[in-house]
């Protein structure tokens, strides 16, 4: 480990200072010849805002607090979790500069060839030769704000002002090659306010006074006080763990879904299947990020919050400069308009691979059900796929069709709803003419008819949600066959199209959903708990809300989901290869979501969830 291995702790460390000789500070004058065309140095320290471990002017208090419930107890600092190096990777830093008044008046881009140190992953730092260097300044337009972008998007250009530039949003690359870390956001306690680092008009971008910059560059070892800027990922990060992957699950079966003999299908038991979780995602997400975190509505986080709705909890977390709740970019719509992936893409996301996504925040107005049950379909959901197999080794997965509780071999469940749309009030009126024979006792010609086999229907997708399918004709299996309907006592020529409508009404508006499982692919969705637990609930009610910040995911934090037990088959997918089953996550009809799951958070935190599958 080099001798800059140890001189800080955290997520991410970059060092930007000068290399040449010093010089004093420019003083409250403004400094000699600050006139057009003056060029002036700044140097700056730039690290995490997850916490302070390490550094003697910042107390170290980076763990969630534990009064409100589950936590993992401890910073894990920053994981180097499968070698994700691009979680490390700095490609480039830009200053933002602003006047007194938020005015745009200059920027520096100092960052050249930075790369991580050798030793502690967890204490990953960076290096440069550089500096930022500000020229042609005039002496009223002297900066008063920096607001810090590390890995800036190529295309990304400053507004007029420093609210709208914080406020400009971004497609941030999530994980692919690198991450956006923009300076934290919070409400600075008042010794910043007191040493002028910060202030309360703009909580994303550092305070900087005319003792912070040079009049000639300095070396590195001359600066006592450089510009610390710490800075968040505008990235959230997501991970699995299970130890058994593959699990038995009891269930209602209607036939023999062990691949013995399919004609022996008359029987209910419970049977066992095997669940086999195969991949993993995040959906009901935002699809860009502010470039700042957004609190400005939490001006006075802790009188606010701790006067309404968010009870003594208290998102400010000044001595770390974060606040660990913020405002995503369709905060407070009733029906955003989030991003639903589909299930290719959790089925085909390795287990063992983080997942990364956008941050996603909503009101408690906007996640709570009349019931207070979390409202899915407005938070973050991680969706587990998985595989039912007649099997332990997953070897023999099943076609399963879900009605009313009871899972039916595919062909049973349509033998089941075409005998109950024989036995209603309307009948199934469609038969087919098998032949023609003569009455003995006349000696008349008579055709006959049957009701239309059962391998004349199938099953097909119904409307828009992932798996949710309805009774249809078989057309390939109809062929040339000519349908009839019995018209009091004539035979008379009918339709596919005629069958179709009478076999949707056995899943019509107000009846029961028949969701397939094609290839035994099902999926779980889990919606994802942030910081503020709530331990008043009882534990059979695990998914009621009842507080802001229950529900959401937070830039820079990391969400560990782990998974204890599969207690119940997922929802099935009909067409799982299809990238447009969408996957838009309902409210369940139980508590459990089928898993056995638990979140924990920390700051490019852990977040651990146990699940019941």
């Amino acid at each position: 480990m080099n001798k800059f291995a140890k001189l800080f702790a955290g997520m991410a460390v970059i060092s930007l200072a000068a290399s040449c000789s010093s010089d004093e500070p420019m003083g409250t004058t403004g400094g000699n010849d600050n006139a057009e065309g003056s060029t002036l140095y700044l140097a700056v320290n730039i690290q995490d805002a997850t916490s302070s471990m390490g550094l003697a002017s910042a107390p170290s208090k980076g763990r969630a607090e534990e009064e409100d419930g589950d936590r993992t107890g401890a910073d894990g600092g920053y994981g180097n979790l499968n070698n994700a190096d691009t979680e490390h990777k700095v490609n480039s830093a830009r200053f933002f500069f602003f006047d007194e008044g938020g005015v745009f008046v200059t920027e520096a881009n100092v960052w050249s060839d930075g790369a991580p140190t050798d030793g502690n992953v967890n204490n990953v730092e960076f290096k440069s030769t550089a500096m930022v260097v500000l020229k042609g300044l005039k002496e009223k337009s002297l900066p008063k704000y920096m607001f810090t972008i590390v890995n800036c998007p190529a295309d990304f250009q400053a507004a007029a002002t420093l609210e709208e530039t914080a406020r400009q949003t971004a497609d941030i690359n999530n994980g692919q090659d690198y991450f956006v870390m923009s300076t934290s956001s919070f409400n600075p306690n008042d010794t910043q306010l007191a040493d002028k680092t910060y202030n309360s008009k703009y909580p994303y971008a550092n305070y900087v006074t005319e003792n912070s910059f040079y009049t000639e560059p300095k070396e590195i070892a001359d600066i006592a006080n450089p510009v610390i800027v710490y800075v968040e990922r505008l990235a959230t990060k997501t991970t699995f763990e299970m130890v058994n992957k593959t699990q038995p699950v009891t269930v209602t079966v209607a036939g023999n879904p062990n691949g013995e003999d399919e004609e022996k299908n008359d029987n209910v038991a419970k049977t066992t299947l095997y669940v086999t979780i195969d991949g993993f995602a995040v959906t009901n997400v935002e699809t860009e990020s502010y470039i700042a975190k957004n609190i400005d509505g939490f001006k006075g986080l802790e009188s606010t919050f701790g006067a309404n709705a968010l009870g003594k909890w208290s998102w400010n977390k000044a001595d770390d400069f974060r606040s660990t709740w913020g405002m995503s970019t369709t905060y407070g719509q009733a029906a955003p308009a989030l991003k639903h992936i589909a299930f290719p893409e959790a089925a085909k996301h390795d287990v063992a691979a983080p997942y990364y996504s956008y941050e996603t925040t909503n009101t408690l107005a906007n996640v709570d059900t009349e019931t207070h049950r979390v409202k899915d379909a407005n938070v973050p959901c991680v969706i587990f796929s998985a595989t039912v197999t007649s099997d332990a080794e997953g070897k023999n997965p099943v076609n399963l069709v879900e009605y009313n509780g009871v899972y039916f071999l595919e062909r049973t469940f349509v033998e089941y709803g075409l005998n109950r749309l024989k036995g209603d009030s309307k009948g199934l009126n469609f038969y087919t003419y098998v032949g023609t024979s003569t009455d003995p006792s006349t000696d008349n010609d008579i055709k006959n008819y049957e009701g239309i086999p059962a391998n004349f229907v199938t099953i097909q997708k119904k409307g828009t949600s992932a798996g949710v399918v309805e009774l249809c004709a078989d057309k390939q299996k109809i062929g040339s066959t000519t349908l009839y309907a019995k018209n009091g006592e004539k035979f008379e020529p009918t339709t596919i199209e005629a069958l179709n409508t009478r076999l949707a009404e056995f899943t019509a508006e107000g009846s029961a959903q028949a969701i397939a499982a094609r290839t035994g692919k099902t999926y779980y969705t889990v919606p994802v708990k942030h910081l503020r637990a709530n331990t008043a609930l009882t534990e059979d009610k695990p998914y009621q809300v009842n507080a802001e910040g229950q529900y959401g995911m937070v830039r820079n934090h990391w969400y560990q989901i782990s998974v204890d037990k599969i207690m119940k088959l997922g929802h099935g997918v009909y067409d799982p290869d299809n990238d447009n089953e969408i996957i838009e996550p309902e409210d369940p009809e139980d508590d459990t979501y089928g898993l056995g799951a638990k979140i924990n958070i920390l700051s490019w935190k852990i977040v651990k969830q146990n699940v019941n599958l």
